[in-house]
């Protein structure tokens, strides 16, 4: 009985998807569109604990090979430090989403989309073809959110030879939002905080805007793999990630 609730569950999600994705189609808005903008001057901020000199190394010299000429460092907030009552899950979960918070709010204005870089983020593909997936997403009107790094659960509906609406982007080590996504996404991230000071189930960032893909923004991410989390350390869970 399980299996044929989620088939329908899921079948129900596509259809929304899809139902809206036409409606977008049929009333773009053109001031979510950038063509004007060349993709790797972008400024992207980089995610970063004062600790971690040696993943700020390899993310900028990874970055910089990409060919992006805008990076630029936001000290993390380190959650274990800030709120040492919680467990620590929580509270390093708590110091990543009030980074991206953080960020999103004091950089994201009209008429300019950014870049958000967790430290472990890792390129894998070719400049051009980040540049590619960049382009695309720049000059349509119809998307929000493009996380290059993501990884995604639950229907997806492709757009584009190169890009998939999903449903469900997790992981987002590296995204770029428009202007246009930074109501909703400050919307979420708040949300966020408020689980995980409240120490309740579901309260990363990237579970809470599950909602915010499947009813209010449009996440779209690469068919093909371009990024990933780099193996490290991870200060978050407390020890060695094998990344993904």
């Amino acid at each position: 009985m399980l299996p044929i609730l989620g088939a329908v569950a899921n079948f129900a999600l596509s259809l929304s998807l899809r139902l809206r994705l036409t409606i977008r189609l049929l009333f773009p808005r053109k001031c979510n569109a950038f063509p004007g903008i060349q993709t790797l001057e972008v400024p992207v901020f980089v995610i970063n604990l004062a600790k971690r000199p040696d993943r700020l190394r390899e993310v900028t010299e990874n970055l910089v090979g990409i060919g992006f000429s805008d990076v630029r460092v936001f000290e993390a907030i380190d959650g274990p430090k800030k709120y040492p009552g919680l467990v620590r899950g929580h509270s390093a979960n708590l110091g990543c989403t009030e980074s991206h918070m953080r960020v999103i709010s004091d950089n994201l204005k009209k008429g300019l989309p950014i870049a958000v870089c967790e430290d472990d983020n890792e390129f894998l593909a070719s400049p051009k073809e980040v540049h590619d997936l960049i382009r695309e997403f720049l000059d349509s009107p119809h998307f929000d959110v493009l996380g290059l790094s993501t990884r995604s659960r639950g229907p997806k509906v492709k757009v584009s030879p190169d890009l998939d609406l999903v449903s469900w982007a997790m992981a987002p080590s590296f995204y770029i939002a428009k202007p246009r996504s930074r109501r909703q996404l400050m919307a979420a991230y708040h949300k966020s905080v408020s689980r995980l000071k409240a120490e309740r189930r579901h309260g990363p960032f990237d579970q809470v805007w599950k909602t915010t893909q499947r009813l209010r923004l449009f996440f779209v991410r690469p068919t093909a793999r371009v990024a990933r989390q780099r193996e490290s350390f991870s200060d978050i869970q407390g020890k060695f990630y094998a990344g993904t």
